[in-house]
């Protein structure tokens, strides 16, 4: 790039040459390289008249770069401390789950929302809700779905009221096509896309359910996470009336969230 350039080249060997008196030229790349800033953005201010203005502005861009890296790798080494704790109370290699934060897509599902009095009532609940679902699916001749979804609309944990929906992700396109055909109880709704979800995918039986949510409020509260919307089960490729409450099965638990506490 011409940064800087030798007083002198062996035309045999191009073995390179520098003056004394480039000692200042060389210490001034090194010093703007050591502040973060480009090879470009060093090019223009050592051989430019570039204006005090200019230099200030440029640093405070890298100021806030840093910034953000540093709240970046701080939120990481929440993380590895909270899983090296997780390994310790476990004694062993292997923690029980993994929480990995990611974003999620917008997604279009057909939704059927239930209040359940008491905990002991969600299955039977949830079973009626995608009954419901399925028949509609049927109805319509309508073969080409997602997963399974559900929602849990409560703030914190309780036994009792619980405000719920069971859903099946559609094609959007094929969603708003049969949109004038959902008549209540069912209803289409388009779940925004997510920037920050923590989630866990996990492989166990129905009943594990209930334990990955809970460990997921529990990461979340090690590490310094508040969740910003309804829980979500998702079932990948299973549908739960074909199978039995021991049958092992994948599914994943997510829930956005914020960095800090509320």
């Amino acid at each position: 790039m011409g940064l800087l350039k030798p007083a002198q080249v062996d035309r045999f060997t191009d073995y390179r040459y520098y003056a004394l008196e480039q000692l200042p030229r060389l210490n001034r790349i090194l010093a703007l390289k050591d502040l973060g800033l480009s090879l470009d953005q060093i090019k223009q201010l050592v051989d430019q008249n570039v204006p005090a203005e200019e230099l200030r502005r440029m640093l405070a861009t890298k100021h806030g770069e840093i910034e953000q890296q540093l709240q970046t790798e701080q939120s990481r080494l929440n993380r590895v401390e909270a899983r090296l704790h997780q390994i310790e109370q476990e004694n062993g290699p292997q923690p029980a789950f993994d929480v990995v934060l990611k974003s999620t897509p917008a997604q279009t599902v057909i939704r059927y929302g239930f209040q359940v009095p008491h905990i002991s009532e969600i299955p039977e609940h949830r079973h009626q809700a995608l009954e419901q679902i399925y028949a509609w699916l049927n109805e319509h001749k309508i073969t080409a779905y997602g997963d399974e979804i559900f929602q849990y609309f409560n703030e914190g944990w309780t036994e009792e009221n619980i405000a719920a929906a069971a859903g099946v992700i559609l094609d959007a396109k094929l969603a708003r096509a049969m949109s004038p055909l959902v008549a209540d109880p069912l209803v289409l709704v388009d779940m925004p896309a997510a920037l920050t979800v923590a989630g866990i995918t996990y492989q166990g039986t129905v009943w594990d359910i209930p334990v990955m949510i809970s460990n997921l409020y529990t990461w979340l509260a090690k590490n310094d996470y508040t969740s910003a919307g309804p829980i979500c089960e998702v079932h990948l490729a299973w549908s739960e009336c074909d199978i039995d409450e021991q049958t092992p099965v994948i599914f994943e638990i997510r829930v956005p969230v914020t960095q800090g506490v509320a």
